[in-house]
């Protein structure tokens, strides 16, 4: 069996396939949301127009008649950031407790310019709809073990490939996500010299069509949730007090002797799981600490127009004003050629 019909590389490519067909026309009218705001409406919403213009000579002009709203938008969030905030809640949880995982984030967020994050995921979701960034680890310094939580900014959102029908807004119930990336087979070459495949067949480009280019391919970081059940047990301990723990986490996956079981079920657990993969193989693989998958999205209005069973709209501060804005730079040619 070749490496690239293997059952996980095979499970990667269909649910990429299965993520684009819900976000593909998410990302298209993004991505036309994104070529209104940068002067170019006519590309985005007339390209025949554009092109027989071209072919006669005559104008098309495109007046920045958007960056005005969006600049007011997102510049308020710049001028008054966000930030993660912490309250005491439950189990013994106090101010003092609180206060000291506030300074730690703010420590975090200083640390990693997580302004610059929030400001254009938001800018991102104002312009074209969706907006990312992402929770990631970085060694201190080559000279240790030890880990620094960063908050990144992911600046091109159609990067970002997430599983199909989630439900928050920040992301958080995504069962898979992709973070694609263009390398050079050169590139890929050189970081990965340990990679099995190393010269691109056209039966591999056959074989897997949206990974590779002529000359390039692209590498992700597939992030899944992988389902387990597990037991949970409560006990009383020798001195009395009653403990609560999963099996396969005490001592040689069992209760300890002379001790009561008061109460034990099957939890379902989710652990997080990534690896990198060109499409063809595992380059790499990883297992995250966190609760969730490590990437935050900021959306816009969630619109399901023609009801739950269908593809649902993701609505950008640009959408409703392509039309007007194409007409206006009609009407302002028109009275320019004449």
């Amino acid at each position: 069996m070749a490496i690239w019909d293997a059952p996980k590389i095979q499970e990667i490519r269909e649910r990429k396939t299965e993520a684009e067909t819900e976000w593909n026309p998410i990302l298209e009218e993004a991505r036309k949301d994104r070529l209104c705001v940068s002067g170019k409406p006519w590309e985005a919403l007339d390209p025949k127009g554009m092109a027989k213009r071209k072919e006669t000579g005559r104008p098309f002009l495109a007046l920045d008649e958007l960056g005005q709203y969006i600049n007011q938008t997102v510049n308020d969030v710049r001028a008054n950031p966000r930030g993660i905030r912490f309250a005491p809640t439950g189990n013994g949880a106090n101010d003092a407790g609180a206060e000291f995982y506030q300074n730690h984030t703010r420590e975090i967020e200083y640390r990693s310019h997580a302004r610059i994050a929030d400001s254009q995921a938001f800018q991102d979701a104002v312009t074209s709809s969706v907006g990312w960034l992402r929770i990631n680890t970085k060694r201190e310094h080559p000279r240790t073990f030890n880990q620094d939580i960063w908050i990144e900014p992911i600046m091109n959102p159609d990067q970002v490939l997430p599983s199909p029908g989630f439900i928050w807004p920040d992301a958080r119930d995504v069962k898979y996500l992709f973070y694609l990336e263009p390398w050079t087979e050169r590139d890929f070459v050189r970081h990965f010299p340990k990679a099995e495949v190393k010269s691109f067949t056209p039966e591999m480009r056959r074989v897997v069509p949206g990974w590779m280019g002529t000359g390039s391919l692209q590498i992700g970081e597939y992030w899944s949730l992988v389902p387990s059940t597990r037991r949970l047990v409560a006990f009383r301990g020798p001195d009395g007090v009653m403990l609560e723990a999963l099996v396969d986490e005490l001592p040689g996956g069992k209760l300890p002797a002379g001790v009561e079981n008061l109460r034990e079920e099957d939890i379902e657990d989710q652990p997080v799981y990534s690896c990198l993969t060109n499409g063809i193989e595992i380059l790499r693989e990883n297992k995250w600490d966190g609760k969730f998958i490590p990437f935050v999205s900021c959306m816009g209005k969630s619109i399901y127009s023609a009801g739950a069973e269908q593809p649902r709209q993701i609505a950008s501060m640009t959408r409703l004003a392509r039309d007007p804005y194409m007409l206006y730079c009609y009407i302002r040619t028109c009275e320019a050629e004449a």
